[in-house]
């Protein structure tokens, strides 16, 4: 994502099944020849010649033991979970949302968060050429969240909330006064279902993972939203093992990285990686300075 300020652009998580079958499940963007998204599973042999045609540079990042032992005992919760949520979509809006946390430095240079509103305003009248109406629907749905949340002590119908995105700016600073950029730093909610999507839960690449891993009982518990997580945010968590012996073909490939990097054109290179041990809220409040990494405790 763009505005993540994350060295790798997806993430998804490999398992074992109980026939042996080695897949990979994950909430995919359109990277791929066959232009599936959404929530999916994938063999591994399957997956990989995708990745590789689709020009990927492809990392395995093995969990630490004490995750491994979370892993195993909790399979079946991910497996049920997985079956619950299969084919649910991508969305980019929450893609989007989660790179910004923060009012003044939400936007990585040479953005700043100051010209939000005029980015955001020549993209908007220009959401029908380049086929975006969808995302300006659900875009619009989730300021019009926010505020229900601001106001919770005001019951407002649907129609009641913005509409447009005038609108939206209008009700930011005249009801709750406020700047548009504050309104898309509240965090973003698990458990709110859109409208434009048909009242059904979706997902980032970034925020599936989170909630697979919870439901491994690695993240269980922690007070966190999902949805907040960026592919930078995932590698960051000190859940990986550092110490893992790599295998020869990992070693052949790239022997100077503390995980495999298996192919791509480039090395892959993830600052920071393992590093931050999980709290709660966490990445709801963390300003986005990736240029110098720069991260405040307990953002």
């Amino acid at each position: 994502m763009l505005f993540s300020g994350s060295f790798a652009s997806h993430v998804a998580m490999v398992v074992r099944e109980d026939d042996d079958t080695i897949s990979v499940i994950e909430c995919r963007e359109d990277w791929t020849t066959d232009k599936r998204t959404g929530v999916m599973k994938t063999k591994l042999d399957d997956w990989v010649p995708a990745a590789y045609q689709a020009g990927y540079e492809f990392a395995w990042l093995p969990l630490e033991r004490k995750g491994l032992d979370y892993v195993n005992s909790s399979r079946d919760n991910l497996n049920d979970w997985f079956s619950s949520v299969e084919g649910k979509i991508y969305s980019p809006v929450k893609d989007f949302l989660a790179s910004f946390d923060h009012s003044y430095q939400g936007l990585p240079a040479p953005f700043n968060s100051e010209a939000l509103p005029i980015y955001l305003r020549m993209w908007h009248e220009r959401q029908k050429l380049l086929g975006f109406t969808h995302f300006w629907n659900e875009f619009i749905e989730a300021m019009g969240l926010r505020f229900q949340l601001l106001k919770d002590d005001v019951r407002f119908s649907k129609h009641q909330l913005p509409q447009t995105f005038n609108e939206a700016v209008k009700y930011s600073a005249i009801d709750l006064n406020m700047s548009l950029q504050e309104l898309l730093a509240i965090p973003e909610k698990d458990e709110w279902r859109y409208d434009t999507n048909n009242g059904e839960e979706t997902f980032t690449p970034s925020s599936f993972v989170i909630q697979a891993l919870q439901q491994l009982k690695v993240l269980d518990r922690y007070k966190i939203n999902s949805s907040e997580f960026t592919v930078k945010d995932v590698y960051e968590l000190n859940l990986f093992d550092q110490h893992f012996p790599l295998p020869d073909q990992c070693m052949e490939a790239d022997h100077k990285l503390p995980y495999c990097q298996l192919f791509g054109k480039y090395r892959l290179h993830l600052p920071n990686y393992s590093y931050l041990d999980p709290y709660d809220h966490m990445n709801e409040t963390c300003p986005n300075k990736f240029e110098n990494q720069w991260r405040p405790a307990l953002c």
